[in-house]
């Protein structure tokens, strides 16, 4: 054989060898392109990527394989636990607070408009356990749990809230763990990505994590509003339990430049009834989105929970009593509704469907829980309870 036929031969040969292994390789970097990550990277890949030192090895979405090679200049995260509209360095437990997350591209001039994704944990800062509950996930966004723990994650790619400078905030409520529980850290990282379907040209930020300590417990005191569209009318409900030093109620509604604003204060109830409705007509906003602000005599302030009602085309979940001896009872009938209970840890204690108007409960044991309703098209809404 000519030594040029050998070599050709040989080159076939080493061709034909490299595209077996180039073959068999492609499945594991396809398995990173192919990660739809628009759906949420714990969601697909069943592993953290905040940035938590001890969780997945601090992997974020940046490395091989992965989103990196920025058009953008980086992009910067930063979190914050709000208490209404003010940062918090400690909580109370068992109330509710709004964790908020910022992520912003350095640099889009001549550039395609960014999109958004993100990854966020709450747990203990000693022992890294699942601490406090994540409320009703925001659109394009969504809860997923693995080993024991819920992150915060995009559902799907998201579009900026902000042009100036070019950035995404999103909001959801948590609700803090019970007393004891001791000091929480979340951690959380985001990205900027170009959106041309795969992970070049994309800004991942460095991971970004806040320490709250706990603080003073509250009375049992639960503020829990929900409510319903009613042909063109949105009917608001909300409970409380312990109206001891209450001074009075605010009712407030979000504006489209997300700064809430009161639309009417209410005194406290005479008596032992302390179920509070109120019928407002819609604003041109395009969100519907209320919550009530609890002022006591000392002007400290406990808000309750934020609902839409723009996405609200079901029956509201108000609870007859926040407090729960062996069956949780509704106002209205709620059929085929997907339900979770989950403790103050965020650990599922209990989950199916309801089929009559009442869920029953009297395998749990006393202490406080968060009931989360889920519909058909996946509309989520949560309400705490006090189980005796």
């Amino acid at each position: 054989m000519k030594k040029s036929s050998l070599i050709v031969t040989s080159l076939f040969f080493l061709t034909l060898f490299v595209s077996i292994l180039g073959f068999k390789g492609s499945k594991s970097i396809n398995k990173f392109h192919k990660l739809k990550f628009p759906t949420g990277a714990t969601a697909n890949l069943l592993a953290g990527y905040t940035g938590a030192s001890w969780d997945n090895n601090g992997s974020t979405c940046a490395g091989v394989y992965c989103h990196g090679g920025g058009y953008y200049g980086g992009a910067l995260s930063t979190i914050s636990l709000l208490q209404g509209n003010t940062p918090v360095t400690s909580y109370t437990p068992g109330v509710t607070y709004n964790f908020e997350i910022n992520i912003s591209a350095v640099n889009v001039d001549n550039l395609p408009i960014p999109l958004y994704g993100f990854d966020a944990q709450a747990t203990t800062s000693t022992t890294h356990l699942n601490a406090g509950v994540w409320g009703a996930a925001p659109l394009e966004t969504q809860i997923t749990e693995f080993d024991g723990r819920f992150y915060w994650e995009q559902s799907n790619p998201m579009t900026e809230t902000s042009s100036n400078p070019h950035s995404l905030t999103k909001t959801i409520q948590w609700t803090a763990p019970p007393a004891g529980t001791g000091s929480v850290t979340f951690y959380a990282t985001g990205m900027a990505v170009n959106g041309n379907g795969s992970t070049n040209g994309d800004n991942v930020s460095n991971p970004v994590n806040i320490t709250i300590t706990e603080g003073n417990p509250l009375a049992v005191n639960f503020l829990n509003l929900n409510g319903e569209n009613n042909n063109n009318h949105f009917v608001l409900n909300w409970t409380n339990t312990n109206e001891e030093n209450t001074s009075y109620y605010l009712l407030q509604r979000k504006l489209n430049n997300a700064d809430f604003v009161t639309i009417k204060k209410i005194m406290p109830l005479v008596g032992i009834n302390k179920n509070y409705n109120c019928t407002l007509l819609p604003a041109d906003n395009e969100n519907e989105e209320f919550r009530i602000c609890q002022v006591d005599n000392q002007s400290k302030v406990l808000y309750s929970n934020i609902i839409n009602l723009v996405d609200y085309t079901f029956s509201n979940q108000l609870l007859i009593s926040n407090i729960v001896y062996d069956k949780i009872h509704f106002v209205s009938e709620i059929m085929k509704q997907d339900f979770t209970i989950c403790d103050m840890l965020g650990r599922t204690v209990k989950k199916g469907k309801v089929n009559a108007d009442n869920i029953d409960v009297s395998d749990l044991q006393n202490g406080v829980y968060v009931l989360i309703m889920r519909t058909k098209n996946s509309f989520s809404n949560s309400q705490v309870f006090f189980k005796k």
